[in-house]
C-alpha cells in the first residue's frame, strides 16, 4: 500500500507518526537493476509534519534486498537500513507534488533513496575472488595454461604460438 498523508490532517500544526510496510511492487523497484532482486517489503516509522513549503519526513526505513555478486554470480541477502532517515516533500515551486483531494503520495521519495542506496557493483563480500576457473576434462599437456602453483605468466603460453 502506498504511503499517502492527508494535509488537512498536518494543518494544525501537529505531527503524524505512520508505520507500515510498503510492498516491493508498490515501490516499483523490482525491475530497476538486473543484479538487484527485492522481495521482501519496505518496513518504514515515520514523523510526518508540514512545514513551509512542504512536508518534512523523518523516521526510519528498512528493506532486505537480494543481489547477484558481480564477481562470482552467488546471490546474496544484504539489508538496508536508514535508520535516521529524513526527506522533504515540497508542495510548491517546480519540483512539487501532485496533491489529489488533499492527499500526498510520499512513496517516490522513499523509492528514489531506496534506489540510490543499491550497491553500483553488489560483492557478496569485499575480498570475493570472483568465478573459479576449471579445466573441465582437459589435460594439462598442451593446453597452454599454467598449472597451478607454478609461477609462469598466464600470457607466457603465447610465447609458444607459431606464425
Amino acid at each position: 500500500m502506498a504511503i499517502i498523508v492527508n494535509i488537512s490532517q498536518l494543518k494544525s500544526g501537529k505531527t503524524l507518526e505512520i508505520s507500515g510496510e510498503v510492498s516491493v511492487a508498490e515501490l516499483d523497484i523490482e525491475k530497476f537493476d538486473e543484479c538487484a532482486f527485492p522481495e521482501l517489503p519496505l518496513k518504514y516509522s515515520l514523523e510526518v509534519k508540514l512545514m513551509e513549503g512542504g512536508i518534512l519526513l523523518e523516521g526510519s526505513l528498512e528493506i532486505e534486498v537480494g543481489f547477484e555478486c558481480v564477481r562470482c554470480l552467488k546471490k546474496f541477502n544484504r539489508k538496508l537500513d536508514f535508520p535516521s532517515w529524513a526527506g522533504f516533500v515540497p508542495l510548491s515551486g517546480e519540483d512539487k507534488v501532485e496533491i489529489i483531494h488533499d492527499c500526498v503520495d510520499l512513496t517516490p521519495l522513499l523509492r528514489e533513496d531506496i534506489l540510490l542506496a543499491f550497491p553500483q557493483h553488489p560483492l557478496c563480500e569485499s575480498e570475493c575472488a570472483g568465478l573459479t576457473v576449471s579445466n573441465s576434462g582437459r589435460s594439462g599437456e598442451g593446453s597452454g595454461a599454467p598449472e597451478p602453483g607454478s609461477s609462469a605468466s598466464v600470457w607466457a603460453a603465447l610465447d609458444n604460438l607459431k606464425f
